[in-house]
């Protein structure tokens, strides 16, 4: 393991520089998060899975999840999604459908598995605060309105600067103990 500790912002620079050199495919932006989020994990003994063999078994699908970490008292399954403030009328409803279903899917499976969502809004065109509402009313509904998530995060993004939309880093994780 890694004796360096891994932060919000490590991940923040991470998804800035990978995104500044082109690189989207397999969401390669993500993976500071994957690597903060996986740290966690194995510092409470959990064995991480990431990515294509991070699979939780649905009701309907056998999803790809970004990270499972489990061990013989817990299971939990992380989400990672990110959308731009530019197109964010053109994409934002597929993202909300996708983490119900997806979610929905999964608790009907696997009551006892912990579900987690971050969510990063990337300001590309200045004018993320309007989307502010809508990203903090979705994670607050799959979370306290539907039970869907037992945590969910969001983050604004603008080139080096960030803010927590929704929860905070220490208060999403606090939800995934034994």
């Amino acid at each position: 393991m890694d004796t360096y500790t891994y932060n919000i912002s490590d991940a923040i620079i991470h998804y800035n520089q990978t995104l500044k050199y082109g690189v989207k495919q397999s969401d390669k932006h993500m993976d500071g998060f994957l690597h903060l989020f996986k740290q966690e994990f194995e510092r409470k003994n959990m064995d991480v899975k990431e990515k294509h063999k991070a699979t939780v078994k649905g009701g309907i699908l056998n999803k790809r999840w970004d990270l499972v970490a489990s061990n013989n008292k817990l299971k939990c399954a992380i989400e990672f999604k990110s959308i731009l403030s530019s197109r964010f009328g053109k994409h934002y409803s597929s993202r909300v459908e996708e983490a119900i279903g997806v979610g929905v899917d999964a608790k009907a499976k696997n009551k006892k598995t912990k579900l987690g969502y971050l969510i990063i809004l990337q300001n590309d065109d200045q004018k993320a605060s309007k989307h502010h509402s809508k990203i903090h009313n979705f994670c607050y509904t799959i979370v306290h309105q539907y039970k869907i998530y037992n945590s969910a995060i969001a983050i604004e993004v603008n080139n080096d600067k960030w803010e927590y939309l929704f929860n905070d880093y220490k208060s999403f994780m606090s939800k995934f103990n034994h």
